[in-house]
């Protein structure tokens, strides 16, 4: 689980939208200060990937499929949760059988990208 948690946060660190800006502002100053055509050639590719990887984080943002994919992989663990804390543990009603390895790292995954997303948004502001 751990590892999970580890991944997602290094995710963040190194592979959000924030590192694809600073990349950007790297290319173009590499590119200002290119003293051949190569070195022009390679900042102006470099610019290129970048523009297009933040294009593609901006658009999925957008999209409401997208949107929707998201919270239908949220909701069984939604529900999930909430049957263990309020049912089995604060009712008192019942047991629920633990989830396998493999769901609760999807289970990890789900949460963590909600708690890093909404502290994300807290940061900037």
């Amino acid at each position: 689980m751990g590892d999970v948690i580890a991944s997602l946060l290094s995710w963040l660190a190194t592979g959000g939208l924030s590192s694809i800006t600073k990349s950007l502002e790297r290319a173009y100053r590499d590119k200002l200060n290119a003293q051949t055509s190569e070195q022009k050639l390679e900042a102006d590719m470099r610019i290129r990937d970048m523009e297009a990887r933040r294009d593609i984080i901006l658009k999925s943002q957008s999209d409401n499929v997208e949107r929707w994919v998201r919270v239908g992989f949220a909701v069984p663990f939604v529900i999930f949760n909430f049957k263990l804390v309020v049912w089995d543990k604060v009712l008192g009603l019942g047991a629920t059988d633990p989830l396998s390895d493999n769901l609760a790292y999807v289970q990890m995954t789900v949460l963590g990208g909600y708690f890093a997303m909404w502290t994300v948004k807290g940061l900037r502001k």
